[in-house]
């Protein structure tokens, strides 16, 4: 049977972009969209927050359905309606989670002039659970579940897990940024993570959790796997990215040569 592959993102270009995360996973997401028949479960899926300001072609809807998610704000055992806005992109299918509390929002995608937005791991966590939640509905999960950056680690503690759970993949595009969560925020993340971090931890580092959970983990370019051991440039997560040993890999990003073409 073809696998299924499925993209956790904070960013995927043209849709929502602050950098080269976004033009990576929209462009790998087109890549495996031309692979040979057969192989892989065509469209990728691409599960995306719906920020502010991304706008959505009517004609390109192909679908929508709500779903209920657990919502630790909602309070203990409650749960939050959030919708799933499934578009046509180039190749592959966007899956935009809509929950305007968390994503409507002035500022930029993770905070304001002010800062970070201090709920990020609420509001990153709901977009993880909505994303696993939708799969599991809709009865076909993933064979790789591939997630990108910070953003996406919340979902190494969610879902079932173990062999019946998809083989997980991480992407670490920024060192630099690793979605730490303050303890007094942790029960935003829900359950599965509160009850993981002890109560006399200062808080979470997110991707160096998701680091130490993936069954792989990889980065933009063999070159910059190497400098990421290395304590000047691993960013405090040099020791964790060793303990991998061959689990830990650089695939050199790809290029549009369309897009980035020097004749044009």
């Amino acid at each position: 049977m073809p696998l299924r592959v499925t993209f956790l993102a904070a960013e995927c270009e043209p849709w929502a972009k602050t950098g080269g995360l976004a033009d990576v996973v929209d462009a790998l997401a087109r890549a495996l969209g031309t692979v040979a028949a057969g192989d892989l479960e065509i469209p990728v899926d691409v599960f995306l927050p719906r920020y502010r300001g991304v706008a959505i072609p009517p004609e390109r809807v192909v679908g929508e359905r709500t779903i209920r998610v657990a919502d630790p704000r909602a309070g203990a055992g409650a749960r939050s309606d959030v919708r799933i806005v499934d578009v046509a992109a180039d190749g592959y299918r966007l899956r935009l989670v809509d929950h305007p509390a968390a994503f409507d929002r002035e500022g930029g995608y993770y905070g304001d002039s002010s800062g970070d937005f201090p709920d990020n791991a609420w509001r990153f966590g709901l977009f993880c659970r909505a994303a696993l939640e939708v799969l599991r509905v809709e009865g076909r999960p993933p064979d790789v579940l591939h997630l990108h950056d910070w953003h996406a680690a919340p979902a190494v503690r969610y879902g079932d897990g173990g062999a019946a759970g998809p083989a997980v993949l991480l992407t670490v595009h920024n060192l630099a940024y690793h979605g730490w969560t303050p303890r007094d925020q942790v029960a935003g993340l829900g359950e599965e993570w509160d009850a993981a971090v002890p109560p006399e931890a200062p808080g979470v580092d997110l991707l160096h959790t998701a680091i130490d959970r993936a069954d792989i983990v990889n980065t933009v370019s063999p070159g910059f796997a190497l400098e990421a051991l290395l304590p000047a440039f691993g960013m405090g997560l040099d020791q964790a990215l060793r303990a991998r040993g061959d689990r830990f890999i650089g695939i050199l990003n790809g290029l549009d040569t369309d897009l980035w073409d020097p004749a044009t």
